[in-house]
């Protein structure tokens, strides 16, 4: 098995590998983690959503192995992603399963950037949203060029395909939320509209039946950038 992550994760790990604690005790992330949470028996949840749960996925297979090099019991730590695009490859997915079964991922079906850059998942997302805005009828130019946004995932995924790029599989939920009726038009500025709507951190609270500050309530649509 050769688990890998993508060039992206990577660099954003990389990064939060070397984010220091600003209250005092100015250790790195793993080392304050070390300290105080395995330290004094605390419960550890790592999660995030979107690219941050991309990112929590790759630390928290760091950090679990890192535990066990030194010794340590994993089973105060848990991962929660949400709306997470695969960090990695098949083997990458498979490794997090078995050594983190306290993991928990959730999917809305409606939701194209967990779907990425899986190659089912592109495909599926060539489909969306029927019956509209439907990527089948919304059409791309460039220069003498036109294609559906359907050709063009498609095209997206057989470019992925042999990356391997995969989702874990322990306790993975997909849920459904409702299309957002103010985006039914077939233009691309009504299909992003959709997708922005569907990545909302509230279809995932909803789903979980958790109230959110008004501030997390709504996201920009640019956070699909």
């Amino acid at each position: 098995p050769k688990p890998l992550i993508s060039t992206g994760a990577s660099i954003a790990f990389a990064n939060l590998l070397f984010m220091t604690d600003t209250l005092g005790s100015n250790q790195f992330i793993t080392d304050f983690l070390l300290a105080n949470a395995v330290g004094n028996g605390k419960q550890l949840m790592i999660t995030g959503h979107s690219l941050g749960g991309n990112i929590a996925s790759v630390f928290a297979s760091y950090y679990v192995e890192i535990l066990k090099k030194k010794g340590q019991s994993t089973s105060n730590v848990s991962l929660f992603t949400f709306a997470a695009p695969a960090a990695g490859n098949a083997d990458f997915a498979t490794d997090l399963d078995a050594k983190l079964p306290t993991a928990w991922h959730y999917e809305n079906v409606n939701d194209l950037v967990p779907k990425f850059p899986v190659f089912a998942g592109l495909v599926i997302t060539s489909l969306m949203y029927i019956p509209q805005p439907s990527a089948s009828d919304i059409y791309l130019s460039y220069k003498d060029s036109k294609m559906s946004m359907r050709e063009a995932f498609l095209i997206l995924a057989g470019a992925l395909l042999q990356q391997g790029y995969q989702q874990p599989s322990n306790n993975y939920t997909v849920f459904n939320t409702a299309l957002y009726s103010e985006y039914e038009d077939n233009t691309l500025a009504e299909w992003f509209g959709q997708a922005g709507s569907q990545h909302q951190i509230i279809n995932y609270a909803t789903y979980l039946g958790v109230k959110l500050p008004a501030s997390l309530a709504m996201q920009p649509l640019a956070e699909l950038a």
